[in-house]
């Protein structure tokens, strides 16, 4: 994912949280639960995301229920 405007927390299974702003990249290993979050009450971040699998058969999104 790369930023394009404010800021995002990026929050990826086992890695813990990283703030992505614009002009910053984040890395999201595949089949890695994770969530992306504006924590902040300002102007909507935007974000552009590059999605791609080596298995063209397995899902484009998995749910997961966290407890």
């Amino acid at each position: 994912m790369f930023g394009l405007q404010g800021k995002l927390t990026l929050e990826i299974e086992g890695q813990g949280e990283n703030g992505i702003g614009a002009g910053e990249t984040g890395l999201i290993p595949a089949d890695v639960a994770h969530t992306v979050r504006n924590d902040t009450s300002g102007d909507p971040a935007r974000i552009l995301v590059v999605y791609s699998r080596s298995d063209k058969n397995s899902p484009l999104r998995v749910d997961v229920n966290k407890t």
